[in-house]
């Protein structure tokens, strides 16, 4: 099954599983608490997106600013945009997983996890000689190669395709 027909079964599932547990609160207390159920979160959602979003950006800068990886930093940030994207969408499944997506607990093995899912799958392609490797200086055209490297100038470092 193609990713498409497997996101498209995924947001149709999930959106009529919180459709039904907003009607099913609905019933047994009220419209006014399902729509409470909607719009608190996002508020809650968007003050702490806010604030743990600042908190990434500080430590992506603070990486650069000591010419140090900022991969943790960047990662909690792509993690946090996706509790945001979980917060702004309707139900209460979505709300719990994008707030608990907010805590830096919660977000700690799901970035280590992402992490070694990347690295494997380089690992990988450099292994079976797949992994492509290009620069695009001043966005001129690019040189494509996966294994001999050549010093053009002291700031670039360009890859040669083998022949």
């Amino acid at each position: 099954m193609k990713l498409l027909a497997k996101l498209t079964l995924l947001f149709t599932v999930i959106t009529v599983v919180e459709t039904y547990l907003l009607f099913l609160v609905a019933s047994y207390t009220s419209f006014w608490v399902s729509v409470a159920l909607i719009v608190l979160p996002g508020m809650l959602g968007a003050y702490l997106m806010r604030r743990e979003g600042r908190q990434a950006f500080a430590r992506i800068k603070a990486a650069l600013r000591l010419e140090q990886e900022p991969t943790t930093a960047v990662l909690d940030g792509a993690i946090l945009l996706v509790a945001a994207a979980f917060l702004i969408t309707p139900g209460m499944l979505t709300d719990i997983t994008g707030l608990m997506l907010m805590i830096p607990a919660v977000r700690r093995p799901i970035r280590e996890y992402i992490k070694k899912r990347v690295q494997k799958a380089i690992e990988t392609q450099i292994g079976t000689g797949t992994a492509k490797f290009f620069s695009i200086p001043f966005g001129m055209g690019a040189s494509m190669g996966s294994s001999t490297f050549s010093r053009q100038d002291d700031n670039v470092i360009d890859i040669k395709p083998e022949k």
